[in-house]
């Protein structure tokens, strides 16, 4: 019981981490160690065991010759900012091969170039992803609905409801043919959600200000700590000015809700 505190629930995660290196024995099944593997590297696995609280997840940030622990969320956050604004870069010097020009029609085919421009504008749909977070907020303080009843024809009506089932299957069609759990979508929904309106946000405006005003906003290496040998590889700075956005949206949401109860209440009363 012990050891399943510390190393989770996996008996086989347990069993060869408690060999060493002596490695996998011949004897294992291969589709065991496979399900095995997809258990232990699950979003929920490292949870309340003293292994994920003391080692967590290992990731090589860039550049290539950092790496370091996943400390807390503002990490993985200023991991999603290199993400997003690399794909700027990607979008900003390679143009040409998305954009046709001349009589060869550019370099890239055209399913090639549709994959290809549907990765770099990405980080874009932050705006989209901000204004989708804000909207419930305003329709609470107006007492309105973001579409006019009156303007709600049968054919939107219609077109709303395929766009919203459409989604959801998709949803199930991914969860069922990848074999991800319910748990371990939700969680991949809230890093999207939470990387969305802060990292991929700032990665933008970055990528604005280097295109437009030559500015340059490359995340370059933090100061180290050189009288502590051991942690030395660790981030002194915390990039929780990324937190901000999140927080924010969370704070006027919350605030709207309490206002509409009250102003609800008052009218009852």
């Amino acid at each position: 019981m012990s050891l399943k505190r510390t190393f989770g629930t996996s008996s086989v995660f347990i069993e060869f981490t408690l060999t060493g290196n002596e490695g996998v024995p011949e004897s294992a099944d291969p589709s065991t160690l496979i399900k095995e593997a997809i258990h232990v590297i699950s979003c929920g696995y490292e949870q309340k065991t003293s292994w994920g609280r003391e080692t967590g997840d290992q990731f090589t940030a860039c550049p290539s010759d950092q790496h370091s622990k996943v400390q807390s969320p503002s990490t993985y956050l200023i991991d999603c900012t290199k993400f997003s604004g690399g794909h700027l870069d990607l979008l900003r010097f390679s143009l040409v091969d998305i954009v046709p020009y001349g009589t060869a029609a550019g370099r890239l085919k055209w399913l090639q170039r549709l994959a290809y421009i549907n990765t770099v504008v990405y980080p874009f749909t932050s705006f989209l992803l901000v204004v989708y977070c804000t909207i419930p907020t305003i329709c609470l303080l107006t007492g309105k609905f973001i579409v006019a009843t009156d303007a709600m024809t049968n054919l939107g009506n219609l077109l709303y409801l395929g766009l919203t089932i459409s989604i959801i299957l998709t949803n199930v069609i991914e969860m069922w043919r990848s074999g991800v759990s319910i748990q371990d979508w939700r969680r991949n929904e809230q890093f999207w959600v939470i990387g969305g309106v802060s990292s991929h946000l700032f990665a933008v405006f970055q990528g604005f200000l280097n295109l437009m005003g030559g500015i340059d906003t490359n995340l370059t290496v933090t100061a180290k700590a050189a009288d502590d040998i051991e942690f030395g590889d660790l981030y002194i700075v915390k990039w929780t000015t990324l937190l901000i956005p999140p927080k924010t949206l969370i704070i006027i949401n919350i605030v709207a809700l309490l206002l509409d109860f009250l102003m609800h209440l008052t009218r009852e009363l």
